[in-house]
């Protein structure tokens, strides 16, 4: 997928996220690219704490707020005290 002047490669599109309603991982990105000129302007330059369902939402999911190592170098990021200390460098 290509987006502005960087290629996206995407994964497991066809991967059900919710069982009951049939929704893929394909089906979201493809929503989030139709709500991203609404959704963008409110988390601009804001960290992100990402809310995962690895295995669908009908398994216990994980917060993660660290980026992860193989993000690409081109996504933004800040570092954000955490409240137990220390600090977190979430996705921007």
């Amino acid at each position: 997928m290509k987006i502005n002047d960087r290629n996206i490669e995407l994964s497991n599109t066809d991967k059900i996220l919710f069982q009951e309603d049939q929704i893929t991982k394909g089906d979201m990105i493809e929503y989030y690219k139709k709500i991203a000129s609404v959704m963008i302007p409110h988390m601009k330059d804001r960290p992100l704490t990402l809310h995962r369902f690895p295995n669908g939402i009908d398994e216990e999911g994980f917060y993660q707020q660290e980026i992860s190592d193989y993000f690409p170098k081109w996504i933004n990021r800040a570092s954000v005290k955490k409240k137990e200390g220390g600090k977190a460098t979430h996705v921007i």
